[in-house]
């Protein structure tokens, strides 16, 4: 049986294994190669997560750290950088609604919510786009939880370009710009675990069905079906936008 790490020259899992990154090193041995590891809780009390909790307010926020004045009386930064936080303390360290300082940033950010259901409040009253500077990377990692598949020919080139593109040293590069190897080592550690979780998604174990298909009503998610079969439809109604857009 293949693994899911054949397509790249080199397996990035060692690499990622022997960064020394506790946190890394946790999520590498949990899901890419199922190791028994214990409760997620202990990278809560890491020196880097307990820094990033310390600078937490009272209202449940993190202060944005420029000095400078903001352009307009109703721009919030603070809600921006509330949403960086949260994301590190998600993504890095495994934080869950279990913890305060997550319930707190919650109540923070639905503060803003308008009655629409949006949240708003970074600039003034304009509503802005969930995921800014959408890229490679993100945009394979919503598709494949959207049920694509590697077999999509518009899937495949974009797990190609990760190939073909994966450095001597099994990591990429976070930008097109040229550097030294030790450079922004850290963020290629963590995207290199993003990439690897996007192909043992789409090369560990097959998916019953592929863009186009649709929910049956028997399925386990039965209940949902004619909703998830509805976002399907808008969905493959952006693709085709997406793709005239590009081509």
């Amino acid at each position: 049986m293949a693994h899911w790490h054949e397509p790249f020259a080199i397996n990035p899992v060692p690499v990622l294994l022997a960064s020394g990154d506790k946190a890394l090193v946790y999520f590498a041995q949990r899901d890419l190669i199922s190791e028994q590891v214990g409760p997620v809780d202990i990278l809560w009390r890491l020196p880097e997560a307990s820094k990033l909790l310390r600078k937490q307010q009272a209202d449940g926020s993190w202060r944005y750290p420029s000095r400078r004045k903001h352009g307009l009386p109703n721009e919030n930064y603070d809600l921006l950088e509330t949403y960086r936080a949260l994301r590190i303390l998600i993504e890095k360290y495994g934080f869950s609604n279990e913890h305060p300082a997550i319930q707190g940033a919650a109540g923070y950010l639905f503060s803003f919510q308008t009655e629409e259901g949006d949240i708003r409040g970074i600039f003034g009253s304009e509503f802005q786009f969930p995921f800014w500077w959408p890229n490679l990377l993100t945009a394979l990692d919503s598709f494949s939880l959207m049920g694509y598949t590697r077999g999509d020919e518009d899937m495949q080139k974009g797990l190609q370009w990760f190939v073909a593109n994966q450095g001597e040293d099994g990591l990429w590069q976070t930008s097109y710009k040229v550097s030294t190897p030790d450079k922004d080592r850290d963020a290629r550690l963590w995207i290199a675990l993003a990439v690897c979780h996007v192909f043992k998604r789409l090369y560990g174990w097959a998916r019953p069905y592929r863009r186009g298909a649709r929910w049956r009503s028997n399925s386990i998610l039965h209940e949902c079906a004619p909703l998830l079969n509805a976002l399907a439809d808008r969905e493959e109604v952006a693709w085709q936008r997406l793709k005239a857009i590009v081509a």
